[in-house]
């Protein structure tokens, strides 16, 4: 967990990368030959991508399909107005249509994700080799298109768009978008109002030289995919590694916490996470004071219930309930109203465990 002065910086710095690549990508040109699309299967969490089909894309009728395709990805691009840190503010990329999240995949700390989209890329440049290796398209359930971006005197950027649905394998009688017409490894885009053709993309993969960027759309598609909850385990670890280095915590209560992960949300990690970030426990004397300093203005029925041995050091009750004690305790703002003192806020931002 890298520390608050420094997450802030290396935040921002991403944030400033990220929207640089976006006005490359909308204002430079598409290497048109470079384009490809596949579909192929993937069980949600797994390591594995298979039967993986590689389409050669034709013109039909004056419809290029290479052409349309990348249209509807650099129409998903258009979309966005503000970019964020996915790790920090994961509620953004939830609740608005126009806010996506961003991974830095060269950071250490999402090794495993450069890992597993590594191997993505891996499998389907395997298949753009051998595009009529036999596969059961009927169980496809992801479809990628690649392209090149040229961008003057610079590394062109290479953009991997994924969306996840059981759509892109077979055709569906829906709708009034333009949709694929399939013989063989061959794909066209046939304007038949019958079939439709998802436009909207989950997730994309962009890189450029050696900077790796993953941007997402669609969070819960993308935690299905990456197994994002795992990568947020790592986190959190590191998190409570560090309350132990800032003696916050005893290292017993960090190895009993450690315990009680796997059973945390995702939402609810993602505020622990953000919360060590900001690093506001860095100026608390003692956990304990803290408490106490909080509880001065709340009902009992409100106040914080953390135990403390007599040498001040948090005690952990052995339950579940005792971690979001902790975890609430760092990430919420809790006040009584000026008004009606019967009235009390949270006006931390914190929403209950979802999903």
């Amino acid at each position: 967990m890298t520390k608050p002065n420094a997450s802030k910086t290396t935040s921002a710095i991403m944030r400033s990368e990220a929207n640089q690549l976006f006005t490359e990508l909308k204002s430079n040109t598409i290497a048109s030959n470079s384009v490809n699309h596949f579909v192929l299967h993937h069980t949600a969490r797994s390591k594995v991508f298979d039967n993986v089909t590689s389409y050669i894309l034709k013109t039909k009728k004056g419809i290029n399909a290479a052409d349309y395709l990348t249209e509807l990805v650099m129409d998903n691009f258009a979309s966005v107005n503000t970019i964020v840190d996915l790790i920090e503010d994961d509620g953004a990329v939830r609740t608005e249509v126009d806010c996506w999240g961003c991974l830095d995949l060269n950071d250490p700390i999402n090794l495993d994700l450069h890992g597993l989209f590594s191997s993505l890329i891996n499998t389907l440049n395997v298949a753009k080799s051998n595009p009529n290796k036999p596969v059961n398209k009927e169980i496809a359930n992801m479809g990628v298109v690649s392209f090149m971006v040229n961008v003057p005197n610079e590394k062109d950027i290479k953009v991997h768009a994924i969306q996840r649905t059981t759509d892109v394998g077979k055709m569906v009688i829906d709708g009034s978008k333009k949709a694929f017409y399939r013989k063989g490894n061959e794909a066209y885009i046939v304007s038949d109002e019958r079939y439709k053709i998802n436009p909207d993309y989950d997730f994309f993969l962009v890189s450029k030289g050696k900077k790796f960027y993953l941007f997402v759309s669609h969070f819960t598609h993308f935690v299905y995919t990456a197994g994002y909850d795992e990568v947020q385990n790592k986190h959190v670890e590191l998190g409570f590694a560090d309350l132990v280095s800032d003696k916050l915590i005893t290292e017993e209560v960090k190895d009993q916490f450690g315990t009680y992960i796997n059973s945390m949300r995702v939402r609810e990690k993602n505020h622990f996470i953000r919360a060590i970030n900001k690093g506001q426990h860095k100026s608390w004397k003692t956990l304990k004071e803290q408490q106490e300093q909080a509880n001065k203005g709340l009902p009992k029925n409100r106040q914080w219930k953390m135990k403390f041995n007599a040498k001040g050091e948090l005690i952990h009750d052995g339950t579940k309930e005792g971690v979001m004690e902790f975890v609430k305790f760092l990430s919420h703002t809790i006040v009584k109203s000026a008004s009606d003192s019967n009235v009390i806020y949270d006006v931390s931002g914190w929403t209950p465990s979802s999903n």
